[in-house]
């Protein structure tokens, strides 16, 4: 494909990078970052825009996508006829202007193949989803305006692998992602109010509130987006009631992954002494651990569960297929989803409980992020303290042991749908990022930012190449090459911001010189009429 795909000055051609799998893979795990890319490729679409959109494959060992591969297909529309089980996901929304590949990560790291998929596609702007695909963009040098959305702050998640792992050599490795994304991106968004403010700080001591940004919105608030349409499990299917656990148990259910921020220690503690009190209640876990960041908070969980006298009414079902989550949530009470307090809580969300709310089912939690706060204070939760499992308890067993309870439970899920669908409405969200892809520019410091890293860079490169190729003569011509190539854009590049810096200081001294002109012209013409008036009182004329 040698042009965009947007032909009218109100559409844009966007090029949407998310960390995958989506949730129409057909894999069994999808994480937050998927569904938010998703859902906001699906709202660029549907008003009028044209989407590639990239899944970075993330899950070693996993299948990818069935349905397209950058590798193996030419650039064509994802063929929705051709797989009809997509039609769920899409809708109404013009799927003819969607491309969608899927590259595995490995494959766009210290490479140009992010900057090959530019010039071939010629997109307008570039919106990245997630702390991960955020820093993949930073590779592209193609001058492409580029919003990094980052839904949750890095180093706040670096703090709590930190804490997981015992370990503060991870804080590096956030740092640098961090790093990377402040200084290359256009604009920026943040999942909270509280996390906006922190990205202005970390863009006030990278220096980029500066001269030419003062004035300019650089960072805007897009929380976790509410999908009002749940996806209908088929037919009347039971997994759970009368199979795993008794017809009549009340079913505690958590669904997803054990993440860094989970307590893992007050969710078993608390169970438990509800289990000891109420032989009615079972507890269903679906997900686990997350491959590659937190291999460590679901097996203390499980391992807790399993030296218990409890672990009969512990169901460990895994990762299961998207399209079955509808039915374990229908056929549970109440599900669940805890935190230790911190900094990552506070500035983060909880993006799975606006897939609870979709289908109307009823939660408990602690109370942490900002989108917790606010469907809280609209009393559409169960809340109990941070590290209290008593306290966890005592709310468990009251639900199970109170029969009029239930009627209590199902009002309260309602009140979360109802409440998630008036504040949280992904085209209400992702109006920030929408209006921009309208009219995407670069960030008015942009020039400057460029020339600067590039020189940053360069020296890295050199250092970088000649450890890579070695040998041979072939080899050493080529590093020098490269290197060479590299310098001369660079020089190229800093001769361009000085010339443009050059002609503003041209320009303000040529203002300059006109005032000075025009004070000088009028001071001529007061000394003349001073002169006149002198020879006048003295007779002279």
């Amino acid at each position: 494909m040698t042009q965009s795909l947007a032909h009218s000055a109100n559409s844009k051609h966007v090029l949407v990078l998310t960390t995958g799998p989506l949730p129409f893979d057909s894999i069994n795990k999808v994480y937050a970052m998927a569904l938010r890319g998703w859902l906001l490729a699906r709202n660029l679409l549907e008003a009028g825009h044209a989407v590639t959109l990239v899944n970075i494959q993330i899950l070693t060992g996993e299948p990818s996508s069935p349905y397209n591969q950058f590798e193996q297909t030419a650039s064509r529309p994802l063929d929705v006829e051709k797989s009809p089980e997509l039609a769920a996901w899409f809708g109404d929304c013009p799927v003819q202007k969607l491309l969608y590949y899927v590259i595995a990560h490995e494959k766009l790291i210290g490479t140009t193949l992010l900057d090959q998929i530019c010039r071939r596609l010629k997109p307008d702007c570039i919106v990245s989803v997630g702390n991960y695909a955020s820093f993949v963009g930073t590779s592209l040098t193609a001058p492409v305006p580029f919003w990094a959305d980052l839904c949750g702050s890095n180093m706040a998640e670096g703090q709590a692998k930190a804490y997981t792992y015992n370990d503060n050599n991870y804080l590096e490795h956030f740092r640098q992602m961090e790093l990377a994304v402040l200084k290359r991106a256009d604009r920026f968004s943040a999942v909270s109010r509280a996390q906006m403010f922190a990205l202005v700080g970390e863009l006030g001591l990278l220096g980029r509130l500066n001269r030419q940004t003062y004035g300019h919105d650089l960072v805007s608030s897009v929380p976790v987006a509410f999908d009002p349409a749940p996806v209908k499990p088929a037919g009347n299917r039971v997994i759970v009631r009368g199979r795993l656990c008794p017809e009549d148990a009340f079913i505690l259910l958590w669904s997803g992954g054990f993440n860094t921020w989970t307590d893992t220690e007050t969710l078993f503690e608390g169970v438990k002494a509800a289990m000891e009190r109420s032989s009615q209640l079972h507890m269903v876990v679906t997900g686990g651990g997350i491959v590659g960041h937190d291999e460590v908070s679901f097996p203390a969980f499980q391992a807790r569960v399993n030296a218990s006298p409890y672990r009969e009414r512990f169901h460990f079902v895994g990762w299961v297929p998207t399209a079955d989550l509808p039915v374990y949530y229908r056929e549970s009470n109440l599900a669940i989803l805890l935190d230790r307090w911190s900094y990552e809580g506070l500035l983060g969300s909880r993006s799975r409980i606006l897939e609870w709310a979709r289908y109307a089912l009823p939660c408990v939690m602690t109370v942490t992020s900002e989108l917790l706060q606010e469907l809280n204070d609209a009393k559409a939760l169960l809340t109990f303290d941070h590290e209290s499992p008593d306290q966890l308890a005592n709310l468990l067993v009251g639900l199970v042991e109170d029969a009029t309870n239930r009627e209590r439970l199902r009002q309260l899920g309602l009140r979360l749908q109802e409440t998630a669908a008036g504040l949280y409405r992904s085209e209400k969200v992702y109006r920030p990022i929408l209006n921009w892809v309208r009219n995407p520019l670069p960030a008015p410091d942009a020039m400057e930012l460029n020339v600067n890293n590039q020189l940053a860079t360069t020296a890295q490169l050199d250092e970088h190449l000649k450890n890579v190729f070695s040998g041979t003569a072939a080899e050493s011509e080529l590093v020098r090459l490269k290197v060479w190539a590299k310098q001369a854009q660079t020089e190229l590049a800093a001769r361009d911001f000085q010339i443009n810096r050059l002609q503003k200081q041209l320009q303000r001294q040529k203002m300059e010189h006109e005032k000075l002109s025009d004070w000088s012209l009028s001071l001529e013409q007061q000394l003349l009429l001073h002169s006149a008036s002198s020879k006048k009182k003295k007779g002279l004329f």
